[in-house]
Formats: structure tokens, C-alpha cells, sequence
């Protein structure tokens, strides 16, 4: 009877390790979702803004009435 007793210990020990392993597993699974989420939005901001950017400047190239100094503004 003590060696039954011993085995359910030892089972309880290692249904409780095997438990804290996979809170684990689960645990850095959402962390690596939630960080890949951000960096992805930070890519999305970063990108709309290189478009605004990138529109502002045409627009003022648009502008200009000289297309002389416009062409050498673009093939420079």
C-alpha cells in the first residue's frame, strides 16, 4: 500500500509538471501572437506614412510650372 501511494505522488508530481509546461507553451504562444501583431500594425503605420510622404512630395514636384527643373527633379 505505501508503494501505491508513492506512485500517486509521483504521478500527481508529474501530471502537475507536464500542466505547468503546456500553461507554458500556451503562454509564449499568445505572447508571440500578440508582439506579431504589433510589429505588423507598426508596419502598416510606417507604411501609410511613407504614402503620405511619398504623395506630399509629388504634389509639390505638380506644382512647379518649369517642367525643365521638374524633369531634372525626377531623373536626378
Amino acid at each position: 500500500m505505501i508503494i501505491i501511494l508513492k506512485n500517486k505522488g509521483a504521478t500527481l508530481v508529474e501530471t502537475l509538471l507536464a500542466f505547468s509546461i503546456f500553461i507554458s507553451c500556451i503562454v509564449l504562444l499568445i505572447s508571440f501572437y500578440v508582439l506579431g501583431h504589433k510589429q505588423n500594425t507598426n508596419i502598416f503605420k510606417q507604411y501609410d506614412h511613407y504614402l503620405l510622404s511619398q504623395e506630399k512630395k509629388e504634389k509639390d514636384l505638380w506644382i512647379q510650372e518649369d517642367y525643365h527643373a521638374l524633369m531634372n527633379t525626377v531623373l536626378r
